[in-house]
């Protein structure tokens, strides 16, 4: 009986096979169909193409004539393009690529990073480094990225890492605890920038034997990178204001192949010691100065030979000091930093600065300050002005008229409405950028508050601030 019924049920089955079979045979077709619909089509594109490729009108090699222009020349165009274009003419070819990374060495393939022991991004590094360009990757590391000493372990650990492509480093000394730094397997190769800053114990009174281990620390861990180093740093070296605590100029190696060097927190005898190591003749980027009290003065710079600056940046120190390191370095100066230190006009007024692009004051009387600016105003392409404690004092009495040629932007940090004010915004060109905080503001904006503010001002009031309560 099972028999007879699968005979009946087998012809159905062979007839559903068969109608599926035309049902593929169709589909098979349609694709078939299908596939032949788009390699004409895609032949239809290729033909376009090798069109448009005939008729292009642009040149096959982006860099064209660029290749014989000398670098010196190339150098000289790339200092007058923002940095954003700068950025996009690296990508356009190969050659531009090399070209312009090897301009910017100290921007382009180096990795500015602020490390502490939770850092999240040394799973990052630890990926980057993998990779086929990790060997070229330059590391800039600061280790002082919070109010705590680095543990010594984890210095150990990254260096032990990364040893091979650190160029930079900025960290913080405790005496001798940072012993790894000394060690053989940890040798930085490449390191030719360090920053340090000394730290004395929780308790605030470090003894004697701290500051000789220090000074030890310092003399066998500088030593192996003095000839190396083109900047070197030191900060904080006021811990010991007792005499039997001076640094002598035996403890700290000479660095005669620096070209930029900076000290700051440090009393008169110390900054002394360590400042008769540096060859000044070479220093062409010079920082100093303090974030408390004024405690640098009593210098005189013809001990040092400094004047072949292009780069100064002085806080809070003494303002003859001041005075003498631009009147010896006003020919060569681009870039200036001017915090906390009211030099009086009449003292500057005959310094002009001939080749001066960047200038940042910040809490300097209005006269000092307008005739820093003056001196040179030909020059100019970028400055900032701060004045967060009302440092601006001896007003101008009456707008003063002259012009940037150059000016690209000036920004403006919580500063008061006054006659500076609009003798600066009213020497803009026109392709200047006036900003506040960074944000831009019309001009004709700037020039109504100034206009609007200053007429309805007695002398004895006080200034209008710039959107103080924004």
């Amino acid at each position: 009986m099972n028999k007879k019924r699968k005979n009946a049920e087998l012809p159905e089955t062979m007839e559903n096979l068969k109608m599926k079979n035309e049902e593929l045979e169709a589909g098979k077709l349609m694709l078939m169909a299908r596939i032949q619909e788009l390699e004409t089509l895609n032949k239809k594109f290729e033909r376009e193409i090798l069109q448009l490729k005939e008729n292009c009108k642009c040149p096959q090699d982006v860099a064209g004539n660029f290749r014989n222009v000398p670098l010196l020349a190339i150098s000289k165009i790339l200092e007058f393009i923002c940095f954003d274009d700068i950025k996009t003419m690296r990508c356009l070819s190969s050659w531009f690529f090399t070209t312009v990374s090897y301009e910017f060495k100290s921007v382009f393939g180096t990795y500015h990073i602020n490390l502490d022991d939770e850092s999240e991004i040394q799973e990052q590094l630890s990926a980057v480094i993998e990779r086929s360009y990790g060997p070229e990757i330059k590391f800039d590391f600061n280790f002082r990225t919070s109010l705590y000493i680095p543990d010594p372990d984890f210095v150990k650990e990254i260096l032990l890492k990364y040893k091979d492509n650190i160029t930079t480093m900025y960290i913080d000394i405790c005496h001798d605890d940072n012993t790894s730094l000394l060690e053989q397997a940890n040798e930085l190769k490449k390191l030719e920038q360090l920053d340090i800053k000394l730290y004395s114990c929780d308790s605030g009174v470090c003894e004697k034997k701290h500051f000789v281990k220090t000074m030890k620390f310092l003399n066998s861990f500088i030593s192996r990178y003095a000839n190396k180093l083109k900047h070197f740093g030191i900060h904080n070296i006021e811990l010991w204001e007792d005499d039997e605590y001076k640094i002598s100029n035996s403890e700290i190696p000479r660095m005669t192949n620096l070209e930029s060097f900076a000290i700051s927190e440090a009393d008169i005898p110390n900054a002394l010691s360590v400042m008769r190591t540096v060859n000044f003749e070479n220093i062409t980027n010079l920082k100093m100065g303090t974030e408390n009290e004024n405690n640098l003065t009593n210098i005189d710079i013809k001990d040092f030979n400094i004047r072949n600056l292009s780069v100064l940046s002085l806080q809070n120190m003494d303002k003859d000091l001041a005075v003498a390191l631009l009147n010896t370095n006003s020919s060569t100066l681009t870039s200036l930093e001017i915090l906390d230190i009211v030099i009086d006009h009449k003292s500057i007024r005959n310094i002009k600065f001939s080749h001066l692009k960047y200038l940042n004051i910040q809490g300097m009387g209005e006269r000092g300050s307008l005739t820093l600016v003056i001196n040179a105003a030909n020059t100019l392409e970028k400055i900032e002005l701060c004045d967060t404690n009302v440092n601006f004092v001896s007003r101008l009495q009456a707008v003063r008229h002259f012009k940037f040629p150059r000016l690209k932007k000036i920004d403006l940090n919580y500063v008061s409405i006054s006659k500076f004010v609009h003798s600066l915004t009213n020497a803009c060109n026109s392709s200047t950028k006036i900003c506040f905080h960074g944000e831009t503001i019309s001009r004709l904006l700037i020039n109504f508050l100034c206009s609007h503010t200053i007429s309805t001002l007695e002398d004895d009031q006080e200034y209008f601030f710039i959107f103080d309560n924004w």
